[in-house]
Order: C-alpha cells, then sequence, then structure tokens
C-alpha cells in the first residue's frame, strides 16, 4: 500500500479544504458601540477636589518598604563581598 496516485490526492485536498468563513460580528460590535452608545456622567468633577490623602498615604508606605528593601540588598551584596574577599 503506497501513496495515492498524484490526482487523485490533489482531488481529496481541494474537497476537504474549506475557507474560513467571514465573520464581520466583531466589526459590526465595533460599530455600534462607537455609534450607539455615550458615556453617561451623573457625577460631574471638577479637577483637583478629590480627597487622595488615601492615596497619599498608601503611596509613602510603598516609597517607604521599597527604600527599606533596597538598603537590605545593599547591605547584604556588600557583607556578601566583604566576606568572600
Amino acid at each position: 500500500m503506497g501513496y495515492p496516485p498524484p490526482e487523485t490526492h490533489q482531488e481529496t485536498r481541494m474537497a476537504t479544504h474549506h475557507p474560513a468563513p467571514q465573520d464581520n460580528r466583531g466589526a459590526h460590535a465595533t460599530e455600534a458601540l462607537a455609534h450607539g452608545t455615550q458615556i453617561q456622567d451623573h457625577h460631574p468633577r471638577e479637577a483637583g477636589t478629590m480627597d487622595i490623602t488615601e492615596q497619599e498615604r498608601t503611596f509613602a508606605g510603598f516609597m517607604r518598604l521599597t527604600i527599606r528593601v533596597t538598603i537590605t540588598i545593599i547591605v547584604i551584596l556588600i557583607l556578601l563581598a566583604l566576606i568572600n574577599a
């Protein structure tokens, strides 16, 4: 049992090959969103009026932790260099 003759093989390939159907649902959804929806803003805001004390406190804590970890790593590296020297 060998390979089928070339013409039979070609016919089989052509018979089983189906091009992918064109799916435009994504394009239609994008167009509908672009043209059919509007942003509802029930809470008008003015720049600089939000209370950000909690965000500032969190950021200060993050910076404090980052600096402490960085200093600790540098000290560990210096100690390792002194021990191996």
